[in-house]
């Protein structure tokens, strides 16, 4: 069985909470599957506090790859753009809430029928979405990824 490198499209939401979150997540993923390449997408705040938090290293290793959305530009165009540079074989929102105003990084979940990938969303409350899988704490999201590495990788 030979090990490939499995895209992982994260989307955190905006708040501290999801912040935190997406950071244990990136570390316990990577912890157990090296094989993982994580790229991260979120506004400049989000982006920079993921950035700070994980350290040098790993973006030395492009073990986790951040991208900041520019905003000013057509949000469809861009996130295109996003998802065919990237290329996820998973995608994943964290603690994203239903967006009123700002980037919508749920055209990510539009694209995904282009090819096969699967959504998985950790949520709770007012963040549901009704896309993929949903897990309800941390430690599910990271085992559901493992497993989708893990079936992935028996394909290779």
């Amino acid at each position: 069985m030979t090990s490939s490198v499995k895209r992982i499209l994260v989307v955190p939401g905006c708040t501290r909470e999801a912040i935190e979150y997406t950071v244990s997540y990136i570390d316990k993923v990577l912890e157990k599957k090296s094989c993982a390449r994580i790229y991260v997408v979120g506004s400049r705040d989000v982006v920079k506090n993921i950035g700070v938090r994980i350290g040098r290293e790993l973006l030395r290793e492009k073990k986790v790859v951040l991208y900041r959305v520019v905003t000013s530009k057509d949000y469809g165009e861009e996130t295109l753009r996003l998802f065919i540079e990237i290329n996820p074989s998973i995608l994943v929102y964290i603690l994203y809430p239903r967006i009123t105003r700002g980037y919508n990084g749920e055209l990510f979940s539009r694209l995904r029928y282009s090819r096969d990938i699967t959504v998985i969303s950790y949520t709770r409350g007012d963040y549901y979405l009704d896309i993929g899988y949903s897990v309800g704490d941390l430690e599910s999201l990271v085992e559901k990824t493992i497993d989708l590495i893990e079936e992935g990788s028996d394909n290779v």
